[in-house]
């Protein structure tokens, strides 16, 4: 397919990758002169209606979602050959499943900004009805802009949409009917099959953010039954008895975050942001952040080593200086 023209408009350069539901290409988008992302459907999947429409919910949320830390999505369009694809901004850098493999964890201070940037992006989508409900390291992308940490969050295709008169109301799911991935659902969601709302998002904000701190996620299972049995043993370990270098605020902060009674947690995004900034703070005060490498790198994980960065952070003292 390199080279080829696709819609009258975009010429393919370089395969970037390819999932479950379909592959990405590096085009250049000759209408506009810039080069963009291009995310085709697999031919196999083209005629089944429930994906099709997981797809176009994709593309439909990421163009209603004006945040920077939401990939924007440009365009929709379907190929001469009939496939469907959606156009989004092309990002450099690399998602955070593929950091956290190659780093195994991160710096407190670099833990905090992708907390905060993921719940910038949610405090969006929320406020026009939107829960994603899958809220994981493969979906949080970590790029820079203007040298510092933006964290941008990708794939809204099993996003639920919800109108201010649904967002009161209590909506039940088929048995063993669940969304989203394993070890970042809810307690409420695996153990009474509730749906995911708002508060369920940001319990997978806290899941994330303790494996970005801990390197590990703190309920760890396998299986369905192993996570319910996770659950039934109490809280999950204080990050602070995992590595060292984590502050009491940090410890308070991820026991809400990731309480087990879905009132003790955050209540919303807006919350869980400026919780996390306080309590990260002291952080980011002693620690530096992360570097972001090149997508290309794909050395061996190893011990985690970190750059100052060259600009303030979110997290920077400095900025209220």
């Amino acid at each position: 397919m390199n080279s080829t023209l696709v819609a009258g408009r975009y010429r393919l350069a370089q395969k970037l990758g390819a999932g479950g539901m379909g592959t990405v290409w590096r085009a250049r988008d000759e209408s506009r002169g810039i080069d963009v992302a291009l995310k085709f459907l697999h031919d196999h999947l083209g005629g089944r209606d429930q994906i099709l429409a997981r797809f176009a919910r994709e593309a439909e949320l990421g163009a209603r979602l004006f945040s920077r830390n939401t990939v924007r999505v440009l365009d929709r369009s379907i190929s001469e050959e009939g496939s469907p694809f959606i156009v989004y901004e092309l990002l450099d850098g690399e998602d955070l499943a593929t950091q956290l493999n190659r780093l195994g964890r991160l710096a407190p201070a670099t833990a905090g900004e992708v907390v905060i940037q993921v719940c910038r992006a949610l405090e969006r989508a929320h406020a026009v009805g939107v829960v994603h409900r899958d809220i994981k390291p493969a979906n949080i992308f970590m790029c820079t802009e203007d040298n510092r940490l933006l964290v941008k969050v990708l794939d809204f295709g099993i996003a639920k949409v919800r109108t201010k008169a649904q967002s009161n109301e209590r909506e039940s799911l088929p048995p063993g009917s669940l969304t989203g991935t394993l070890e970042h659902m809810s307690p409420e969601h695996v153990l009474d099959g509730a749906p995911t709302d708002i508060r369920g998002d940001l319990y997978a904000v806290g899941v994330v953010g303790y494996r970005c701190l801990t390197g590990r996620v703190p309920f760890i299972a396998e299986a369905l039954g192993q996570l319910v049995v996770s659950f039934s043993r109490g809280p999950a370990p204080a990050p602070s008895t995992l590595v060292s270098d984590v502050p009491p605020a940090v410890d308070e902060f991820f026991a809400r975050a990731i309480h087990r009674v879905p009132s003790e947690r955050f209540q919303s995004a807006s919350e869980m942001a400026k919780s996390a900034i306080v309590a990260f703070r002291s952080s980011a005060r002693a620690l530096p952040v992360a570097p972001i490498v090149d997508a290309t790198d794909r050395s061996p994980p190893s011990t985690p080593t970190f750059a100052q960065p060259a600009l303030p952070s979110i997290l920077d003292p400095r900025r209220d200086e």
